[in-house]
């Protein structure tokens, strides 16, 4: 075996025979175990100083830590603020007032009406007055006289047929009321035909009953028969009411007279 021992100043080399190194030189011997503990000792600080570093100081660091605990006063207790919660119920709704139910309607009977026949008049003949006979005064007493007695009273009996025969023709003209005619005689334009009738197309006649003064005028007009529209009764009555006429005379004495007029609305008009 050899051995080679290195120093930055000298390097020693020697085969390993102890024997002959302890006979040979013991100064040599000292050297090396000399280099051998300082090479020993570099390495154990070199590997263990970091880690005992760390131990001391953290065994200083516990230390001051304790210390400081220690030391520091007891502080008093912090007073923790009661809290006082109060749940407020809400409010209760009102109290409903109970609504008393509407009295119920009475149902009305139902009573069928009865069925009315519409019986249709039938004309009764038109009986012509029959004339009224002037009086025959009573005939006169005769007694005994000379002839020529009895013809005296003659004369007498004429006057009263004479006064009777006026009184049979009747007088509206000190009644007053309008004599219903057949026929007049009006001039006058058409009536004008409602231009919203003509886009609906309503036709139909109108019958307007008018009253004729003595003079001519048209005193009164109202509606006989309808059309069926009121747009062409109004045109109708107005038509009427515009009417020129002649008076209508009986025995050479003008009278009020009325007559129906008919209006006929058509759209060839």
């Amino acid at each position: 075996m050899h051995l080679t021992f290195r120093h930055p100043s000298f390097e020693l080399t020697g085969a390993t025979q102890p024997t002959a190194l302890w006979t040979a030189s013991p100064a040599a011997v000292a050297v090396l175990r000399h280099i051998a503990t300082r090479e020993t000792r570099a390495q154990f600080a070199k590997r263990w100083s970091v880690p005992a570093a760390l131990v001391v100081g953290l065994h200083i660091v516990a230390g001051i830590a304790v210390l400081r605990l220690v030391d520091r006063p007891p502080q008093p207790p912090v007073a923790v603020p009661e809290l006082t919660i109060a749940l407020i119920a809400p409010p209760a709704p009102p109290a409903r007032v109970p609504v008393a139910p509407p009295d119920p309607k009475p149902v009305p009977k139902f009573t069928p009406k009865p069925v009315v026949k519409h019986v249709t008049p039938r004309p009764q003949p038109v009986v012509p007055p029959s004339p009224v006979l002037a009086t025959q005064a009573p005939a006169p007493t005769t007694v005994a006289a000379p002839p020529a007695a009895p013809a005296a009273p003659a004369p007498a009996e004429a006057k009263p047929d004479a006064a009777a025969a006026p009184s049979t023709a009747p007088s509206h003209a000190s009644t007053g009321a309008p004599l219903s005619v057949a026929h007049l005689t009006c001039d006058g334009e058409a009536p004008a035909y409602p231009m919203l009738s003509k886009r609906r197309g309503e036709t139909g006649t109108a019958v307007i009953a008018i009253t004729v003064d003595t003079q001519g005028v048209v005193r009164s007009a109202s509606l006989r028969t309808s059309s069926g529209f009121p747009r062409l009764d109004d045109a109708a009555l107005q038509a009427a009411r515009a009417r020129s006429c002649q008076p209508y005379v009986e025995n050479g004495t003008p009278v009020v007279a009325t007559a129906l007029l008919p209006f006929a609305f058509h759209l060839q008009d």
